[in-house]
């Protein structure tokens, strides 16, 4: 039995989400929020999806091998970029279900508006932007599970610095991406606590 296609999965979600929030509405009218929230986990999956397109775009250019042989794709940067936008959904999504969580159900203070996150997307966005772009020099020789031995078999010996750049080009997106998260969930938490807002913005009511 094949696998059921990527779009096809998202179709199925975003159905049961309008079943959803559809149901919602009817139970609680103009209060209803799940249409706001699957709106905002959808947002930060396109965004993610995007960041994560981009960036294998460019990794797939600097080690093919790093997609052909680490993730077993086809070759090709239509491959690798439809792979990126894969993860890189599903990623984003998470990190929106983890910013809704703490900051519109896990709260005794009165929930985040929607538009404040959206608006401070950019922290995990650019976190995971400047770790990609930080990684390969703050730890140009970072090779904790030994991949380089591993590779000398499948990739040529030439090619194998070529696949650990960009596996650390990865490993450091990963890392700014929960730094981020961690950076704006910090702020939310200088709020519920009656602290002053950071980066010039004033706290939401």
């Amino acid at each position: 039995m094949s696998a059921i296609p990527f779009w096809a999965r998202i179709v199925a979600l975003a159905l049961i989400a309008a079943v959803l929030s559809w149901w919602d509405f009817r139970k609680h009218g103009a209060q209803s929020t799940a249409i706001r929230e699957y709106g905002f986990l959808f947002l930060t999956g396109v965004a993610g999806a995007i960041v994560g397109g981009a960036n294998d775009a460019l990794t797939s250019s600097l080690s093919p091998e790093y997609f052909t042989v680490g993730k077993e794709l086809p070759p090709g940067v239509s491959a690798a970029v439809k792979y990126g936008m894969q993860v890189g959904f599903s990623g984003g999504a998470v990190g929106g279900a983890i910013l809704l969580y703490f900051g519109r159900r896990k709260a005794k203070s009165p929930p985040i508006p929607f538009d404040y996150l959206s608006r401070r997307l950019w922290m995990p966005a650019l976190g995971a932007l400047l770790g990609g772009l930080a990684s390969p020099f703050l730890a140009p020789a970072w090779d904790p599970f030994h991949l380089a031995s591993q590779l000398r078999e499948v990739v040529p010996g030439n090619r194998i610095p070529q696949f650990l750049l960009v596996w650390r080009i990865h490993a450091g997106l990963y890392a700014g991406l929960i730094a981020g998260l961690a950076a704006l969930l910090t702020l939310e938490l200088r709020r519920r606590t009656g602290r002053p807002g950071r980066l010039g913005e004033p706290t939401p009511p």
